[in-house]
């Protein structure tokens, strides 16, 4: 295709800007009803996208161009399509559109696109489009600026929204509609709105602002910034203390200032200010409502806004753990391992003590019985699975023993969940494995940073520093997210209640999903506190992929599993296991080792069935010193038999 012959001197500014910096592109679009494979044609200059596609309105009939699911300006600037597909609608004619015939703009500044959704708010929902029918094709528009504008002048251009929207209306965040949350100004720069989604409500007051008398300008009348009008990287500081981009002003305040009477003091103006000046100005009646509504809320609720945090930002998640505690968590990283059946990646997992795994119950479910028979395919683990180049370490695959030691998965009369299982290394390969967690175990904190090490997806060791969502706050962020994903009848009690333990398990914002099941949890000290266990997940379809994606993990504090395992390694009888625990502690002397028992304790005398603890204790006839200890801890107040 031949280039058009582009004569300079017809041209505005905007356009003569726009030809100079406009690079070559193409262009992909079908019709409503075409089948295969997309049209494709090159653009060779800047232009609107009708003038690039060649196509316009037809008789009663008005022309809609989709950039995916959303409908775009007939005047949208060709070089703001990137790698879209677009499609060719038509719908019936209503309504009159004022849009610029010209290109407006130019690919040197920089381009906002943010989009509003057809329908209104409550008792305006067919009343913000010039034509109603549009709402039958898109669920909303996409509207471009550039930075410098105001949210009125972008929408005035777009030409599809009807006049009275801006005297009478309000624009609002979609993701904040059903909260008492500040609206957006029409005088607003565009500059953040970038990407977001907006809905246009009704204004909380009846009556519209009142106006000066006069016309009110016509959309074709609102300024668009030239490239003069923006600071360039190459102007000098005195050119750039007098660009300013063009802004609607009010003659009337002008004047009132220019009448007002003499004061002592004379402001005096600050060089290269006016820019600075004009964002200064245009929050502050944000920030004074903003202060107005954190007066009337509660006490306790004030509180939790103003120290709320956005969880799972990769520089706030970085910021929970210095590099020296880094360190010494990666130094204990070497005991996680990957779980594997058959050489196939299942879950995560990590040396507790000796020769003895501990991993979630759920990762081995499908070929387990907890126990209670063999496992009937090979399972094995690997320590050092850190790259994907081969490894001939023999921590590689290490193989288990084919008898789970112990291992839950239920849910108990309380209400609680357990989802853990104990696994025993084959002997042979136990001397070359590293140490284990469990002298690091502490009880995990209700607040603050953490760090999971694990294998996500089934892929190489990770770390992922977090932090904690403490148990007052869960609802409010799961409620936040159900909100952004357009979830109105899922509520954060229910998932609160339903699938994460109210107060014993340990919540956080994660991005380990799939296959880091069984993961250790450090905290901000480098101790073991929880064992990652799951999250409430939900898919997100891309171009052939899904991606799964979480609203939040929680994991089981390790206190509360340490309990469980003695309880059930007594009841079955593997008092190898136990001697081995019980020498590990008093090596490395553990300082939890005292409160477990006690916590057996508490379990042997809540427990219905537990006698089998009982009678092996007092049936027990080895000659292990530190069992006959443990045996007499629990004889030292008459248990029931």
């Amino acid at each position: 295709m031949e280039a058009m012959e582009i004569k300079m001197e017809e041209m505005d500014l905007d356009t003569k800007e726009a030809a100079a910096h406009h690079i070559r592109h193409d262009i992909s679009y079908s019709t409503g009803t075409g089948r295969g494979t997309p049209d494709e044609i090159t653009c060779v200059r800047a232009q609107t996208i009708v003038d690039a596609l060649d196509c316009t309105d037809k008789k009663d009939k008005e022309l809609v161009i989709l950039r995916g699911k959303r409908a775009i300006s007939s005047h949208f600037p060709c070089w703001l399509i990137k790698d879209d597909v677009l499609t060719i609608e038509y719908i019936k004619a209503e309504g009159i559109s004022e849009t610029p015939k010209s290109v407006v703009g130019s690919p040197q500044l920089k381009a906002v696109i943010f989009h509003v959704e057809t329908e209104g708010g409550p008792k305006i929902k067919y009343k913000i489009m010039n034509n109603k029918n549009l709402k039958h094709i898109a669920d909303e528009v996409s509207v471009y600026a550039f930075e410098g504008e105001t949210i009125e002048q972008a929408l005035k251009r777009d030409g599809r929204f009807r006049d009275d929207v801006f005297s009478q209306y309000s624009l609002k965040k979609l993701s904040d509609v059903r909260h008492d949350d500040r609206n957006m100004k029409w005088s607003n720069d565009v500059k953040h709105l970038d990407g977001k989604t907006f809905m246009i409500i009704q204004s909380k007051t009846s009556a519209p602002p009142k106006r000066e008398p006069g016309p009110s300008p016509s959309p074709s009348a609102i300024p668009s910034p030239s490239p003069s009008a923006i600071p360039s990287a190459s102007a000098s500081s005195s050119e750039q203390s007098t660009t300013n981009v063009s802004v609607t002003t009010d003659t009337s305040k002008h004047t009132a200032r220019q009448n007002a009477p003499p004061t002592l003091f004379k402001p005096r103006p600050i060089d290269n200010s006016k820019e600075i000046l004009g964002l200064l100005r245009a929050q502050f009646d944000d920030l004074v409502k903003q202060m107005q509504d954190r007066e009337g809320q509660s006490k306790s609720k004030s509180k939790r806004e103003l120290l709320r945090v956005e969880y799972g930002k990769s520089a706030e998640r970085m910021a929970s753990l210095d590099v020296k505690r880094m360190k010494q968590v990666m130094g204990l990283a070497d005991s996680v391992c990957q779980v594997r059946v058959e050489g196939s990646p299942l879950g995560s997992g990590f040396l507790l003590f000796d020769k003895f795994i501990l991993t979630n119950a759920h990762v081995i479910e499908r070929i387990c019985d907890h126990g209670r028979k063999p496992l009937p395919q090979e399972v094995s683990v690997s320590f050092c699975f850190e790259d994907l180049r081969v490894c001939c370490d023999p921590l590689d695959s290490v193989p288990v023993k084919r008898q789970v030691v112990v291992g839950e998965y239920l849910t108990d009369h309380s209400g609680c969940k357990h989802d853990w299982a104990l696994l025993e290394l084959d002997l042979e390969f136990a001397q070359k494995c590293p140490s284990g967690l469990l002298e690091n175990i502490v009880t995990s904190p209700q607040r603050g940073g953490i760090c999971i090490i694990g294998h996500p997806y089934g892929g190489v060791k990770k770390p992922d520093p977090c932090f904690i969502i403490p148990v007052g706050d869960r609802e409010d962020v799961i409620n936040k997210r159900c909100q952004e994903l357009q979830w109105p009848l899922i509520t954060g009690q229910y998932f609160n209640g339903n699938l994460i333990n109210q107060s014993a398990d340990l919540a956080y914002d994660s991005c380990f999903t799939y296959g880091s099941s069984g993961s250790p949890v450090f905290d901000e000290f480098a101790n073991v506190v929880a064992m990652h266990t799951g999250g409430l997940v939900y898919e997100t379809k891309m171009p052939q992929k899904v991606y799964p994606q979480s609203i939040m993990e929680f994991a089981q504090p390790l206190p509360r599993i340490l309990p469980r395992i003695i309880f059930q390694i007594v009841e079955r009888e593997r008092f190898d296991v136990l001697e081995a625990y019980l020498h590990y502690t008093s090596i490395h002397q553990n300082h939890t080792c005292d409160q477990v028992k006690e916590d057996v304790k508490r379990i042997v005398k809540s427990e219905e069935n537990s006698s089998a603890f009982e009678i092996n204790l007092k049936n027990y006839d080895g000659d292990s010193e530190k069992i006959k200890e443990f045996i007499k801890f629990f004889n030292s107040e008459p248990m029931e038999m």
